[in-house]
């Protein structure tokens, strides 16, 4: 029986080869069928072979990942075994079977016997010298690339161990010494004629050794605000609380440098400690700097914690400042009352405090415009806060309060420029002698009631007679307590002292806030007859300095508490 070349039909192995991809989908699903997994083939245009692998709808997706590595070795092992010159690259797809997401996509190139194998020519003595002498060239490169990467790397190793010597054992390479050169030292040169003098500034001085202080008059103080004479200048000094912040200082830096403004910013340790180099760079564009406490505490702390605020903060700013020193801080959110102003008293600190708050921390950019504009006055602190929190609306507000009071004749300067022209003015304008006051004594002339030996230099002009009050020491007997009562923060509303009487002690002290309604009221003395106060100039807002009863008549000493925000430092 014989068969005709017409009765002849292929296998499917046969057509698979020949690149059927209906047979390669049915052969493949003979070997997949009983795992659940079915194939389905398909040729794009480029005329690739497309093969979609379908697994069982299954709550664990993570198995059908996890399958993929030897799911395509497989189907690979398979399409290889063809032998076929048609398949040649393969795209693999996977999804649930009933889903349209695509779980996985590769893509194989099969390189089958049957491509390489009658196109071969055969190896000849000559290829086989030539493939001998380029694996042996490979070979040297090899040994050559390897003999230098190692000595590299043994050069690098003892370049770090060298670093690392000089780092640990503190041996850095000598530098050149560096003459420590004032700003107000300068040099005289004669000109050619020797007729005429010429004045030539010292280099700039760099921040290592700089010291940020005040007067002795206002050391261990607590500063509202400057007094300055009618006549004087408007001056009035930017404070920014809670820095260094990341991007906040930076575009408040670049503010103040673009109008020339130097301003005082008041760092918090933990702040310093994630951004040291924008503390360097406000000390290295000429602002001053002071003191606000490591974790900025709102609550009342004893006096160990507050060293510990204080200290640490003070080590961290000469750190990362190159040498910096600061006499200057101000307590977390305006807050008097327990031991962490006496102690900063005590350390010579000058407490500042400010006489314009901003309230930049709640409100928008126009409202703090608003507020700033409404407080400000010559001789004023300004309260703003350049981190903390999102101060968006500080960076905002800025440039038009800077705009605003230079329209109105204003300079800026910072807070110790601030004492020191406080104290010119001072020295300026003496005050006249009052019943119960006398003048502190000149150097070399000791008078009745004169400090006696161990009191603080540099006393303010004006000096309690009967009694010397300390930061530290408790008020005389019958006069109220020096230290502030807690602000009540849900009622924002202005408070204000009412008028004394006219007969009112001299001696009565001038507190920084409101006394508390539960302290007993001072006994009025009897009137002092014939007692005319005379005129006298107005003296700074100090602690412990007591001003004449005609001055308290004149005016009511608002008392705006400070509203903190609502995000405090995590310790």
């Amino acid at each position: 029986m014989t068969y005709s070349p017409s009765d002849y039909q292929p296998s499917v192995l046969a057509m698979a080869r020949q690149g059927n991809f209906q047979a390669i989908a049915y052969w493949i699903n003979s070997i997949l069928a009983p795992q659940g997994i079915h194939i389905q083939a398909n040729t794009g245009r480029t005329g690739k072979l497309t093969l979609m692998v379908n697994f069982p709808r299954t709550h664990h997706r993570q198995a059908c990942l996890t399958a993929r590595q030897r799911l395509v070795r497989h189907i690979c092992y398979r399409l290889w075994t063809l032998n076929s010159k048609a398949i040649s690259e393969v795209r693999i797809m996977a999804r649930v079977a009933g889903q349209r997401d695509i779980l996985w996509r590769q893509t194989v190139r099969i390189s089958a016997p049957a491509k390489s194998g009658p196109g071969l020519r055969k190896a000849t003595p000559a290829s086989r010298s030539r493939t001998a002498k380029r694996g042996a060239k490979q070979e040297r490169f090899n040994l050559l690339r390897s003999f230098l990467l190692n000595r590299l790397a043994i050069a690098g190793f003892l370049l770090c161990y060298w670093v690392i010597y000089l780092e640990t054992t503190g041996h850095q390479a000598a530098e050149p010494p560096v003459a420590a050169v004032s700003p107000a030292q300068v040099q005289e040169v004669n000109d050619s004629n020797g007729q005429e003098k010429t004045a030539i500034a010292h280099a700039r001085p760099q921040p290592q050794n700089q010291v940020f202080t005040v007067p002795p008059q206002f050391q261990g103080q607590i500063i509202h605000e400057a007094t300055p004479p009618a006549n004087a200048e408007k001056v009035v000094a930017l404070t920014f609380d809670d820095g260094p912040w990341k991007q906040t200082t930076e575009q408040i830096l670049d503010i103040l440098k673009q109008n020339n403004i130097k301003s005082t910013f008041y760092f918090v340790g933990q702040a310093i400690q994630e951004h040291p180099s924008l503390a360097k760079k406000v000390v290295e564009q000429g602002h001053a700097v002071g003191n606000h406490t490591w974790q900025h505490p709102m609550e009342n702390i004893d006096a160990a914690t507050a060293a510990q605020e204080l200290g640490n903060t003070a080590r961290l700013i000469y750190e990362a400042t190159g040498g910096v020193r600061t006499y200057l801080m101000r307590p977390p959110g305006g807050n008097l009352e327990g031991d962490l102003a006496n102690y900063a008293k005590q350390q010579g600190y000058m407490v500042t405090m400010w006489s314009a708050d901003s309230s930049d921390y709640l409100v928008s950019a126009p409202l703090i415009v608003d507020n700033v504009l409404s407080q400000v006055k010559p001789g004023g602190i300004v309260l703003m806060h350049d981190g903390g929190g999102d101060r968006s609306a500080t960076v905002e507000a800025l440039p038009q309060i800077i705009s605003a009071l230079q329209r109105q004749g204003y300079k800026f300067v910072t807070v110790p420029e601030l004492m020191e022209l406080q104290a010119k003015w001072s020295a300026m304008t003496p005050l006249a002698p009052t019943p119960g006051w006398e003048s502190a004594p000149t150097e070399g002339s000791p008078t009745e009631g004169s400090p006696t030996e161990g009191s603080p230099a540099g006393v303010s002009p004006m000096v309690p007679a009967p009694t010397e009050l300390s930061p530290t020491a408790p008020p005389p007997s019958g006069q109220p307590s020096a230290h502030p009562q807690p602000l009540n923060f849900q009622q924002p509303e202005q408070q204000t002292w009412e008028n004394p009487p006219a007969n009112a002690p001299h001696s009565a002290p001038f507190l920084d806030s409101p006394p508390s309604n539960s302290s007993p009221e001072p006994p009025a003395p009897a009137p002092v007859p014939n007692a005319e106060a005379p005129p006298i100039s107005p003296a700074p807002f100090v602690q412990g300095h007591e001003p004449d009863p005609a001055v308290m008549q004149a005016a009511t000493f608002p008392i705006q508490p400070e509203l903190e925000p609502a995000t405090e430092y995590a310790p």
